[in-house]
């Protein structure tokens, strides 16, 4: 059965902080250590020392009734990310969790692939095609 969804302030809080805690979790299973990060354009830090990974990730969760592109990342946001990673010293990469009524969709990636693979930019958003075609292709990378 779909669920209704509001779109209010307080659910699309609840909404990111359930994206942030989701990729946490997946980072945290992967054997990476992880915070919370109170930066300007980052939201998760994440450290695997055996990897020598060190990532400073962006997380934005969006709710769409269908899924096909995501409004993921505004273009003034861009510089903020990157300043923040250089910053911690972090690599810095995008995360999008989206869901619909019955659907939800983790995806989180290096940044600079995000950018070259991936982006349908218009005036104002770095749009991510999530549509299932598209999904397997990242599945690949």
């Amino acid at each position: 059965m779909p669920l209704p969804y509001d779109r209010s302030t307080g659910r699309t809080t609840k909404l990111g902080s359930l994206g942030e805690q989701l990729l946490e979790h997946w980072l945290t299973r992967a054997g990476f250590h992880t915070a919370r990060a109170d930066a300007e354009g980052i939201d998760v830090l994440a450290v695997n020392r055996s990897l020598n990974m060190r990532l400073g990730i962006s997380m934005k969760a969006r709710f769409y009734p269908k899924f096909r592109q995501a409004g993921v990342l505004n273009k003034v946001s861009l510089p903020k990310v990157q300043a923040s990673c250089s910053v911690w010293s972090a690599d810095p990469w995008i995360a999008v969790y989206v869901e619909s009524n019955n659907q939800g969709l983790l995806i989180s990636m290096p940044l600079d692939i995000y950018l070259d693979s991936y982006v349908y930019p218009d005036k104002t958003w770095y749009l991510l095609n999530i549509r299932p075609e598209a999904l397997d292709r990242l599945r690949l990378v």
